[in-house]
């Protein structure tokens, strides 16, 4: 019975009364209508490859699928580092002192 589609309200800009949000998540075993977990992993690269490869809006470089995004950004961290805002860094660098705990230094400045 919740809101959906452009009945959510916005998380950031609107206070004046709940956001009235669900959500509904459905499990299932794709090796049970299909041969395989290999054969079901073989049509949604299809599909994936079939829908990246649609006409996209002006000004849009990419389409990405849903987890793309935060799969590139989990790399990106592991690789670099977590980016902190140098008053974070310096209340967690105080908090270690304190603690006798060694803080990482910044990779970067």
């Amino acid at each position: 019975g919740s809101n959906f589609a452009g009945g959510v309200r916005s998380l950031y800009n609107d206070f004046e009364a709940p956001q009235d949000v669900g959500h509904f998540i459905l499990c299932v075993r794709p090796d049970l209508f299909l041969p395989s977990v290999a054969d079901f992993k073989a049509r949604m690269d299809h599909l994936a490859a079939v829908l990246k490869a649609q006409p996209r809006a002006e000004g849009c470089e990419e389409i990405l699928m849903p987890g793309e995004p935060e799969s590139r950004s989990e790399a990106e961290r592991a690789k670099s580092g977590v980016p902190l805002q140098p008053d974070v860094a310096t209340s967690l660098q105080a908090e270690a002192r304190e603690l006798g705990v060694t803080f990482p230094e910044p990779l970067c400045q």
